[in-house]
């Protein structure tokens, strides 16, 4: 203890000081405050990465973003497929009837947007891309083992409860974000089919413009094909009746009832429409094969009637028939 007035140490037991009489006090050990807790922002915490979320604010398991960059990815190779078929069919002699080529490149490429589409629902969790990766899922079903294993696995997670909670209709609204309006909702929709529109239609127009062109090649750019020679038969006076290798089905050797030689010609459903066409017009006019831009004088015919599906061409030896038919065979 020590005096209050004076500061001399006052013995133990001595409520006041002996020199001065002024009460005795004693010391106080004072104790540092505790430092005060950070606040919660300042902390640091370590936390695991959050998944992706979407624009209303959910967290999308990543399952469902992977399945939403397959089907991007099934889009891309839809189209390029497309794309490699158009090519392959316009060089093709014998394409398929147009009606039959336009409707199923259509649906290719309406499987296409479909696909993409799905993606798009997928990473959005609307109801629709559930809906067409079912569809999908259904497709691909027959497709043993890699398909069908993919597809079962589709069936029981699409179904999950939580997963059918995760793509539900209606979702609570954002309160940090206004709704959106109907008037959005309309043009986004709008926008959403004018695409997959223009992708169907550009699928199909890009084949049958392909196929357009080729089939309008006239002797000029065709290496094979058939004219109209002048009386003595030395020139041209006709080539552009559209006939080429394209419209030929079959060439094949055969004998006449006399026993000659011949080389028979199939053609083709719009060949032989060509060729009604053609021969009927030029009925008693030389006719004669282009094959590589070099015009056959010496196996010249003359028309003798109408010529539609088939079509055959006399030979006074079994070598002339076969050199002939090399020929044609060459460019078919």
């Amino acid at each position: 203890m020590f005096c209050t007035q004076c500061g001399i140490e006052i013995p133990q037991g001595n409520g006041f000081c002996g020199a001065c009489g002024a009460p005795a006090v004693i010391p106080v050990k004072r104790v540092p405050p505790a430092p005060a807790d950070p606040p919660v922002s300042s902390r640091t915490e370590t936390s695991l990465p959050s998944a992706p979320a979407t624009p209303d604010g959910q967290v999308r398991p990543w399952v469902v973003t992977a399945l939403a960059v397959w089907q991007f990815g099934k889009a891309a190779l839809i189209f390029i497929g497309l794309y490699g078929l158009s090519t392959y069919l316009s060089s093709v002699n014998n394409p398929p009837p147009m009606p039959t080529l336009v409707a199923v490149l259509t649906g290719l490429a309406l499987l296409g947007g479909l696909a993409a589409a799905g993606g798009l629902g997928l990473l959005r969790l609307r109801p629709y891309g559930r809906i067409i990766l079912l569809v999908f899922a259904w497709l691909e079903l027959v497709l043993f083992p890699i398909g069908t294993v993919i597809s079962i696995f589709l069936f029981r997670y699409l179904r999950k409860p939580e997963i059918k909670a995760l793509f539900a209709t209606e979702r609570p609204a954002r309160p940090d974000a206004e709704a959106p309006t109907a008037r959005s909702r309309i043009v986004m929709k709008a926008g959403f089919g004018i695409v997959l529109a223009a992708a169907m239609v550009f699928g199909a127009l890009s084949v049958t413009h392909r196929l357009r062109d080729a089939s309008s090649e006239g002797a000029a750019t065709a290496r094979l094909a058939i004219v109209i020679l002048s009386p003595d038969g030395q020139d041209v006076q006709d080539d552009h009746n559209g006939v080429t290798e394209r419209d030929i089905a079959e060439i094949f050797l055969m004998m006449e009832a006399g026993g000659f030689p011949a080389v028979g010609i199939r053609f083709t459903e719009q060949g032989a429409q060509k060729m009604a066409a053609f021969t009927e017009a030029n009925i008693g006019r030389r006719m004669a094969f282009v094959i590589d831009g070099e015009v056959d004088h010496k196996h010249a015919q003359i028309i003798r009637g109408v010529t539609s599906e088939n079509a055959s061409i006399s030979f006074s030896s079994m070598d002339e028939a076969k050199e002939f038919i090399g020929g044609l065979k060459k460019y078919r």
